[in-house]
């Protein structure tokens, strides 16, 4: 394997300029390799195996292991709201313009810290700007 290039701005705007289909892997490759890693991050915060999750989420440990394969790429949003669930956080999908999705993929927008990862639904919500705590 090769090394991983550091993607930057500009760097991604030269890729896209390649064409449609270059667009349309570039989105596929995010999303595949987006969703596996945050749910292997997010169950590991959790503390949970593969059984353990699978069982919560009513379905086989082969299915959790796929689906946190960045590989993979067969995910199904059912199976997706029932993780979520499991894991007590919002599932959120969206179509954006490129110029979102560059700024997500370059890093200028990240989407979560460690420590969110590990919140509960109720220390998620205290963490929001203007709740005081009680």
């Amino acid at each position: 394997m090769g090394t991983r290039k550091i993607l930057t701005v500009k760097g991604c705007e030269k890729r896209l300029a390649r064409g449609r289909e270059t667009r349309a892997r570039f989105v596929a490759s995010h999303i595949d390799k987006g969703i596996a890693f945050q749910l292997r991050s997010i169950r590991d915060a959790r503390g949970l195996s593969q059984v353990e999750a699978a069982r919560l989420a009513g379905m086989e440990q082969a299915n959790v292991s796929r689906m946190e394969n960045p590989y993979y790429g067969k995910h199904t949003l059912t199976a997706l709201k029932r993780l979520a669930a499991v894991y007590d956080i919002g599932l959120s999908v969206e179509f954006v313009p490129f110029s979102k999705l560059i700024r997500r993929v370059t890093g200028i927008t990240t989407s979560w810290t460690r420590a969110e990862i590990k919140r509960s639904f109720p220390s998620a919500l205290a963490a929001l700007p203007g709740k005081e705590k009680k």
